[in-house]
């Protein structure tokens, strides 16, 4: 047998390896899907042990056989392996991505990176993408790309580095088609524009209204095998774990907010004498929304579209039960004090920042001089840059923060009890600046990506000032109780 040979059929060795290895891992997988998940045994039957033994033994063949024989001998071990294929991927369809989803969230293991590259390797190999092969890789690729923090609440993700490294590996013996350059740039910048409109969403409406997410869902399903290529695996990953944060900020303060209005529909509705055939109607719909959310939310794969709609019918019940109720307070309860001093309420960023040009009492850092400059020429925040625009609401904020401050400490220092609604709003400053400080980690870390290191650190030394000024009021509070 010559060396040519030889080296031919190490190949298809080390291809047949590679895909056992992939099959055997994936099967692990389903085995503990089907158990656990759905109450049954996985639907095909396969002798691994047999087939493992077989392509072990292939080298061996390589002095004692005639390449015939070899030939012959791998053709059916590539036969067996492609039918294994066929009936592992049959069992693989029946697992919905929320399945997969939930078998990984009860999977704690210290091998748990190895098997989930693995199992895309296994696509790779199985040259074949559809929705539910696409949405499991998304979650798939999240959780090898991010880790979660703790004490931020957020998923950092990993050194992008390390991450091409470690998808480039995928490549080592996969047969992935190649992808047309420009067509493969095209996809980057799209992905990096998508993820700029993912950054710039505040709220669930943003999310819904803006179509960023359908939008994301159509790259994706546009990009067939591309989809597996090491560069755009590493900007999916930077995609999905912005947007994952996005989604799980925007998720837990929608989840509170829910929560209590769909309380209050309940209370309200014991109230109501007689019901409309509209309202009947109405109500029916938020029952039927409030189930395929709840539903949704147990299973682990709640849309923010359901959750939209699902706040949409409640709060348009909610509107038309509180018309017919009035709130009239218990006898003898006094009204909420007036509020002394500035209302923070009617101060908005241009108003406070016009005050700061004209009777300059705030401290402005050497870092917003600039901004501050521009901004005294254009006189309105919304056309000026991002950055700029930033670290001016960050000085608005603290200049709204020391207005306050002196009110709080003759109130507490006078009158012996502080203005209730004096206090109301410095805990809104404090919400409302944490919200700002979110605002300027996202943007640093956009910046970051963008390889802008210089606005990075402007944007770096925002937050902290801001940070500074927050953390003073918040120790105020907890001094005054």
């Amino acid at each position: 047998m010559s060396l040519e040979q030889i080296q031919e059929f190490h190949h298809r060795y080390l291809v047949l390896s590679d895909q056992f290895k992939c099959l055997w891992t994936l099967n692990q997988v389903l085995q503990g899907v089907y158990k656990h998940l759905l109450g049954r045994e996985v639907p095909y039957k396969v002798d691994f042990r047999s087939l493992y033994n077989q392509i072990r033994g292939l080298p061996q063949m390589f002095s004692n056989y005639q390449p015939s024989q070899v030939e012959g001998f791998i053709a059916s071990l590539d036969k067996e392996t492609a039918k294994t294929f066929d009936a592992v991927a049959e069992a693989d369809a029946a697992v919905s991505p929320s399945d997969l989803r939930r078998f990984f969230e009860s999977y704690r293991d210290e091998e748990e990176d190895k098997v989930i590259l693995q199992i895309i390797k296994y696509y790779i190999h199985l040259q074949k993408i559809d929705q539910d092969i696409r949405d499991k890789l998304d979650f798939l690729i999240t959780r090898i790309a991010g880790i979660h923090s703790g004490s931020e609440q957020k998923f950092i993700l990993r050194d992008r580095e390390y991450l091409k490294e470690l998808f480039q590996k995928l490549m080592a013996i996969g047969k992935l088609p190649p992808v047309d350059k420009q067509l493969k740039e095209q996809y980057i910048t799209l992905m990096q524009e998508m993820r700029s409109e993912v950054v710039e969403c505040r709220s669930l409406e943003d999310f819904v209204l803006s179509g960023v997410l359908k939008a994301i869902r159509s790259l994706k399903s546009t990009m067939g095998l591309a989809f597996l290529h090491p560069d755009v695996l590493v900007k999916i990953a930077e995609l999905n774990i912005t947007t994952k944060n996005r989604y799980l900020e925007i998720y837990l303060k929608e989840e509170a907010s829910l929560l209590e209005e769909t309380t209050r529909v309940k209370s309200l509705k014991l109230k109501l004498e007689s019901e409309t055939p509209e309202m009947k109607r109405d109500l029916k719909r938020v029952e039927e929304l409030e189930q395929a959310y709840e539903k949704a939310k147990e299973k682990g794969d709640l849309k923010l579209e359901v959750m939209a709609q699902f706040k949409k019918a409640t709060r348009a019940v909610l509107n038309q039960l509180e018309t017919d109720f009035t709130f009239i307070p218990d006898e003898g309860e006094a009204p909420l004090p007036a509020a002394s001093g500035p209302r923070d309420e009617t101060l908005d960023d241009d108003a406070i920042l016009n005050d700061i040009l004209s009777t300059p009492g705030i401290k402005v850092e050497e870092f917003e001089k600039g901004p501050l400059t521009s901004y005294q020429t254009i006189k309105h925040l919304a056309p000026m840059q991002d950055m700029d625009r930033l670290i001016l609401r960050g000085l608005a904020h603290r200049a709204r923060i020391e207005i306050l401050i002196d009110p709080l400490l003759r109130g507490a220092g006078e009158a012996g009890m502080l203005d209730r609604g004096m206090m109301e709003r410095a805990h809104g400053l404090v919400k409302a600046g944490e919200e700002l400080e979110k605002d300027l980690q996202y943007a640093i870390e956009d910046a970051l990506f963008q390889g802008a290191e210089s606005t990075a650190q402007h944007l770096l030394r925002a937050k902290y000032r801001l940070l500074r000024s927050l953390s003073g009021l918040w120790l105020l509070l907890d001094r005054l109780g």
